[in-house]
């Protein structure tokens, strides 16, 4: 399966002109009713694909569930440009023309191989550790590579973007627990199958009725908006009404109110948790994450300050002043926090978990309220020269300056992911969970 990833072409022209109008209406519609960059992106396409009447049909002599289990069989797979032209696809051709489009836009996509059939995984944007940020039921989302996916059925391309989101789920589900089901990586397959285009010129892209799109993807994110509701209410019920409702309890709810951009909501909340316990480092970090959103970075720092000072082996907290001073222009300072903050997790690749980033270099820039995931981490990196190292006493024989472990309470970050390139500075922030 991975000899797929030659037909995912994310750079042709005609998946790009699609891809792009796509993505275009949905950001320019406004007041969604759910918050994430890469999952407002994936509706749009599929959407756009349900507009335009793409459908699946299986192949007539050839159907991919019959070839699957043919030793030595053929099979055929339409390129992307090509399945839009027919408007028609088998589940190789619709998962390879979906894969392409979500590539297109920043989109990091898995092929999912079970008996007989394909489908495709699209990352959420969401580290694992920040899933109950998404506010979904666990069923419907899969945790692979540290990342959030989510499962599509491409043959039910006309019943929306929700309704193959739950198909998906559900197929995923019942392959997985056989032990049936394989996975392969499109971006890692493409470093040995190079993508290919047809040898014919490109024509233009369909065109796609944006009032129609806009429809769908209102009712397709208002459909995920009450998955949210349902699993917050069955999750915590009358958490919010209980008076005698504990502090992490209230801050689980606050960072799912905080993810979908309800601050008012997520402020409330977390004053309630901070009424029971006062010098709680924990709502004094997330509290700070607020402050940071709605762009007090001075309030933000002197709670964040205070959460170092109420536990100061927490290396999260360090990060986070870090990274908040560099953001109000206090180059200085800020390399000491983050320093002790990679120090206290143990190191740079500990310290990237801790907020979620995978680990790499890029040059950063410096003073801004918006920060990509490629500037912290080189912030972290530029730390490193100013983090203690273990020396050996040659008269004791011991090792002075041990490197400490991180601590083990979960944290995690409040959004991005692989697909966001850019994000606002609490996009990065870590959110501490105990």
């Amino acid at each position: 399966m991975a000899q797929a990833a030659a037909f995912v072409n994310t750079l042709d022209p005609v998946v790009d002109g699609f891809a792009r109008e796509a993505t275009r209406t949905a950001a320019l519609m406004g007041d969604l009713p759910f918050a994430g960059r890469n999952l407002v992106f994936m509706a749009a396409i599929f959407d756009a694909l349900a507009v335009l009447g793409v459908t699946y049909v299986p192949d007539p002599s050839n159907p991919y569930a019959t070839v699957s289990t043919t030793p030595r069989a053929v099979d055929t797979v339409a390129y992307p440009r090509e399945t839009l032209a027919r408007k028609t696809g088998d589940c190789d051709d619709t998962s390879v023309l979906v894969a392409a489009l979500l590539g297109n836009v920043g989109i990091a996509t898995q092929i999912v191989d079970v008996p007989g059939h394909l489908f495709v995984l699209a990352d959420a944007g969401v580290h694992a550790r920040n899933q109950l940020a998404l506010g979904l039921d666990s069923a419907r989302v899969v945790v692979a590579d540290d990342e959030v996916w989510i499962p599509l059925e491409t043959t039910a391309l006309r019943t929306g973007f929700a309704e193959a989101w739950r198909v998906g789920a559900e197929e995923y589900a019942t392959w997985s627990a056989r032990g049936r089901l394989s996975l392969v990586d499109i971006a890692e397959a493409s470093s040995r199958y190079e993508p290919a285009s047809p040898g014919a010129p490109a024509a233009a892209s369909p065109a796609v009725d944006a009032a129609a799109l806009e429809t769908r993807v209102r009712q397709d994110l208002g459909t995920m908006a009450a998955w949210r509701t349902e699993f917050f209410a069955s999750r915590y019920g009358d958490v919010e009404a209980r008076l005698d409702a504990t502090p992490e309890a209230l801050n689980d709810v606050a960072r799912v109110y905080f993810s979908a951009g309800e601050l008012d909501e997520a402020a409330a909340t977390l004053e309630r948790a901070r009424s029971r316990t006062p010098d709680s480092p924990q709502t004094t970090n997330n509290l700070a994450a607020l402050d940071v959103a709605r762009g007090d970075l001075d309030t933000a720092i002197g709670l964040y300050q205070r959460a170092a000072r109420l536990d100061s082996s927490d290396a999260g907290i360090w990060l986070n002043l870090g990274l908040v001073r560099q953001a109000r222009g206090d180059s200085a300072d800020a390399a000491a926090a983050i320093a002790r903050g990679v120090f206290l997790s143990g190191g740079y690749p500990q310290a990237c978990a801790l907020l979620g980033l995978a680990t790499g270099d890029a040059p950063t820039r410096e003073g801004t309220q918006r920060m990509t995931a490629d500037e912290a981490r080189a912030l972290l990196r530029s730390a490193l020269a100013r983090v203690p190292r273990p020396t050996t006493s040659a008269r004791r024989g011991g090792v002075t300056a041990p490197t400490p472990r991180p601590r083990r309470h979960w944290i995690s970050r409040v959004a991005g992911g692989r697909g966001a390139d850019e994000a606002a500075l609490q996009d990065i922030l870590y959110w501490r969970d105990s």
